[in-house]
């Protein structure tokens, strides 16, 4: 394996993993990476301008989406083939007259696989998808792309940091990173593609056969050698980063040289050594380009049965109470600074709809994906919370749950000054490496087409028992970008100061629970200025447990740092250099959110008498207790957070709601037709 110094590829660059650890010297421009990064990260609008007027501004679509080939559809699954000529996505809303099938609230990439399995299942349904972001990849919004590259900014791997922290993505919720985009956080994460372990699904009602299938079925494993628990199929690209930055690859080598175990498998192998030693990540990257779910899913496979309206806040479900029970009939939202209204079918005359006597079956309805923030905010404004009058429902907005994390930040030595014109240069690389992607390798975009990030590990502290997996996961950042670290730490860094790495320290399974606070909401007002916004306050801060797992974490990291090959190339630890009691009390106060939430509407299990704890919202098939045809399928029904980044198993809980529904309707038309 080779390792890649970020801005550059010059032979001096690399160096062989089987080096000598006592002889081996940095590389000196490895070093010059670090410095060229903060730059950019710093003057990034100024060098966007710049080289717009050098390159030129691209305002074409892009014909290739950029994908690795489609598999054929096998004869037993929905066809995949897209209709000609979707409708548009568009800003505008649907006339009021127009009925739906299904109507899904929110365009991260739970519901783009939702509504995508939905519309492939069937060309007689109709499936609304509502969005409040408007910007998306450039396959949605080819207008917005940039740098003569047909991509729009969400597209390029290396510009993650920045949309991240750029409020026009984002919802303006403090102290969280929620995206605001078709495509949602999809669109904003660093494209790390991480799964969930076995014992992490415990309490969830479903067996670990059926999700590790759908992990299989959701993934498009593009590379590698084969794994029979791989996926090659789906509609989730993901791939081994094929270049390791340096520092990235030198903390992989100086874990090597501490004796601890290497990952070759993006620590993805669902073994019970799978999660555990250090490593080089997957990534939801393919030929220079991020891999989100909405380049997928609108971007080749979308159908004319699939509408999708963006610029569209969702304020509320609305029912109507049918036999003595409440049935959803649609969902209130506003488009343009007026409220409209959008229906589901009423299924007169079929003998089916939402409200039968004896289902609860999903045969139409609404499916809120808005995510575990936004979701319970609109819970609430229906009625359905804890002090709701359609159902009180006391687990909305509770068991928040998320991935402390604390940074440590070490100088870097020995660094020149950066240029604009280094910059430049690789931009224009990247454009045509863009041009001629069909003839070009996944390692030939550069820079750009990476996150600037590569390798990690995942470590089980002593706190943890002898039958549980890691309980630390640890990131390896070559500059402070990390959007948390960047907006939320006290002790800001000066990118023009000497340079910095980052390591980032996250804590996988936390005692600490927090809950979203739904704003206060006037159903009677039609002005947007009343839309409402949840908070998130913590509810139990972080146990002595947590601090301990953290201070460890800190500890053992810095333990591996003094190794070299690492050791040569950093300086002095700028942040926290602190110990033992005082490093307590730094943890304490500077831990920060990871944007990794989950849990606020949770998925609950029947006891023997048929009964769920009082804070379940769900039931094993998404199903909102208490009404009909109403469904929850985003992170907000994970009864815990997931061992590590939770987009792959967002991904999953979207798959499966679409088979919960499309398996129901087949079994019923099967029905039908014995009769």
């Amino acid at each position: 394996m080779s390792f890649l110094s970020p801005f550059g590829r010059d032979n001096s660059l690399y160096y062989d993993s089987d080096y000598d650890n006592s002889t081996i010297a940095a590389p000196p421009l490895a070093k010059l990476n670090y410095r060229l990064r903060s730059f950019l990260k710093t003057y990034f609008p100024i060098l966007l301008f710049l080289s717009g007027v050098l390159l030129g501004v691209s305002l074409h679509s892009v014909p290739n989406p950029l994908l690795p080939p489609s598999p054929s559809p096998s004869p037993s699954s929905p066809s995949s083939s897209p209709t000609s000529s979707p409708p548009p996505i568009t800003s505008t809303p649907p006339p009021s007259t127009t009925r739906y099938d299904y109507i899904i609230t929110g365009s991260g990439p739970s519901g783009l696989l939702l509504s995508s399995h939905l519309s492939l299942s069937s060309p007689t349904l109709k499936i609304l998808l509502l969005e409040s972001g408007t910007t998306s990849t450039s396959t949605v919004t080819p207008s917005s792309t940039i740098l003569n590259t047909g991509l729009t900014i969400l597209d390029i791997p290396l510009l993650w940091s920045y949309v991240a922290t750029t409020s026009s993505y984002l919802w303006p919720i403090k102290n969280a990173r929620v995206g605001r985009t078709i495509g949602g956080s999809g669109m904003h994460n660093a494209m790390l593609y991480v799964r969930g372990r076995e014992r992490d699904f415990k309490g969830w009602g479903w067996r670990w056969e059926d999700v590790l299938e759908g992990y299989k079925r959701i993934e498009r494993y593009v590379g590698g050698e084969e794994r029979g628990w791989r996926g090659r199929e789906g509609e989730v690209v993901g791939s081994k980063a094929e270049y390791v930055d340096a520092v990235g690859g030198m903390f992989v080598e100086s874990c090597r040289a501490k004796g601890l175990r290497i990952d070759e498998d993006g620590f993805n192998d669902p073994g019970e050594e799978g999660r555990t030693g250090c490593g080089v990540y997957d990534f939801n990257v393919f030929n220079g380009t991020r891999q989100s779910v909405a380049r997928a899913v609108l971007g080749e496979k979308r159908r004319r049965n699939l509408h999708v309206v963006s610029g569209s806040e969702v304020r509320r479900v609305l029912f109507s109470k049918e036999k003595g029970k409440q049935s959803v009939r649609g969902v209130e939202f506003i488009n343009g600074g007026e409220v409209h209204v959008s229906l589901l079918k009423s299924g007169k005359g079929d003998g089916e709809g939402l409200g039968t006597e004896d289902s609860d079956d999903m045969e139409r309805g609404v499916i809120l994906t808005a995510g575990a923030i936004m979701t319970p905010q609109i819970m609430a404004n229906s009625g359905l919370w804890e002090h709701g009058d359609v159902a009180k429902l006391k687990g909305v907005g509770k068991n928040l749950q998320d991935h402390p994390v604390v940074g440590l930040i070490y100088e870097i030595d020995e660094l020149n000054e950066p240029s604009v014109y280094t910059i430049s240069t690789q931009l224009k690389e990247y454009g045509d490496k863009l041009k001629n992607r069909e003839s070009a390798k996944n390692e030939d975009f550069g820079v750009l087409g990476t996150p600037g990030l590569s390798s990690g590990g995942f470590f089980k502290s002593p706190y943890s028992g002898e039958a549980e997996d890691s309980d630390i996961q640890v990131t390896v950042f070559p500059r402070v970008t990390e959007p948390h670290i960047t907006s939320f730490m006290k002790n800001k860094t000066n990118p023009l100061e000497k340079p910095k790495a980052l390591f980032t320290v996250a804590l996988l399974r936390p005692d600490m629970r927090s809950k979203v606070v739904p704003g206060p909401f006037n159903s009677s007002s039609a002005s947007k200025k009343d839309f409402p916004l949840p908070t998130i306050e913590v509810d139990v801060p972080l146990s002595e447990r947590d601090v301990n797992i953290l201070k460890w974490g800190i500890e053992h990291v810095r333990e591996i740092l003094k190794a070299p090959p690492i050791s040569t190339v950093l300086g002095d630890e700028y942040s926290p250099n602190k110990n033992g009691d005082e490093l307590r009390k730094w943890i304490k106060a500077n831990h920060l959110p990871n944007s990794h939430w989950v849990g606020s509407t949770k998925m609950g299990q029947p006891n023997a008498s048929g009964n769920y704890d009082e804070y379940a919202v769900v039931d094993e098939k998404l199903r909102v207790l208490g009404v009909k045809g109403l469904m929850i399928a985003d992170a907000g029904i994970m009864p815990n957070v997931p061992n590590g980044n939770v987009h792959s198993t967002v991904c999953v809980v979207g798959r499966r709601a679409g088979e919960f529904i499309v398996g129901k309707k087949k079994d019923k038309d099967k029905d039908k037709k014995k009769k």
